[in-house]
C-alpha cells in the first residue's frame, strides 16, 4: 500500500493504481476532511464467493478512516454517512463490500492509528 497526502493533509494509505480506492478516498476526503484514511483491497480474499470478485480487483475493500466529523456520531450514524457520502459506487462499479472503522482523532490515538 502506498502513502500519500492529499489537499487536506490527510494521510491516505491506498494503492495509487486501484481506481476503485482512489473513487472512495476522493468522495470520503470531500465530505469528511479526514486526517487519516487506510483503505485496503480485500478483494483477492473473497474470488471463492462472490462472482464480480473474480472478474474484477476492486470489489471489497476495508476502510479506517478518522475525522473531526465523527465526534457527535454513533458507529451506525458513521456508517450511514460514508455509505452516504459514497453515493451510488455500490450500483456503477464493481464493489461489492466495505468494512468500516471511523474513528474521531481521540479515538484513533487511543488505538495507536494516527
Amino acid at each position: 500500500m502506498n502513502q500519500t497526502q492529499n489537499d487536506t493533509g490527510a494521510q491516505i494509505d491506498a494503492s495509487t493504481n486501484d481506481t476503485g480506492a482512489q473513487a472512495i478516498t476522493a468522495l470520503l476526503t470531500k465530505h469528511f476532511a479526514p486526517i487519516h484514511i487506510a483503505l485496503e483491497n480485500q478483494s483477492h480474499l473473497h474470488a471463492g464467493h462472490n462472482e464480480e470478485a473474480k472478474q474484477h480487483n476492486n470489489t471489497h475493500y476495508k476502510l479506517v478512516i478518522v475525522s473531526a466529523q465523527f465526534a457527535e456520531l454513533s458507529r451506525v450514524a458513521r456508517q450511514r454517512a460514508i455509505f452516504n457520502a459514497l453515493g451510488d459506487l455500490f450500483d456503477t462499479t464493481p464493489l461489492h463490500a466495505l468494512s468500516i472503522s471511523a474513528l474521531t482523532p481521540d479515538q484513533a490515538k487511543q488505538q495507536n492509528i494516527i
